[in-house]
């Protein structure tokens, strides 16, 4: 889920951690092109396992060249994850 600010990110989160969901917090991470701030919340009932709300900070063109790993186009990844399809470093 896109969101507008870091600030959306992180009220996301803390949303989470009062309902006592299990959640990751990213800062600056390197996915889907772009440097994102983001949280993952378990979610294990959908498709990936989690949700994601993020919030673009920057484009990444170095992803272009499959030389920058993140959570969502390193090791591991699925083929079918939206962030890596379309090339760019995906598994």
């Amino acid at each position: 889920v896109e969101v507008f600010s870091t600030d959306d990110v992180q009220a996301a989160a803390s949303r989470f951690s009062d309902a006592g969901l299990r959640h990751s917090f990213m800062a600056s991470d390197r996915c889907c092109h772009a440097v994102q701030d983001k949280v993952w919340v378990d979610a294990p009932d959908v498709p990936l396992g989690g949700w994601e709300f993020y919030t673009v900070l920057a484009d990444d063109p170095a992803q272009d060249t499959g030389t920058t790993a993140s959570v969502c186009c390193g090791d591991g990844a699925t083929a079918g994850n939206v962030c890596c399809s379309g090339g760019g470093g995906g598994a």
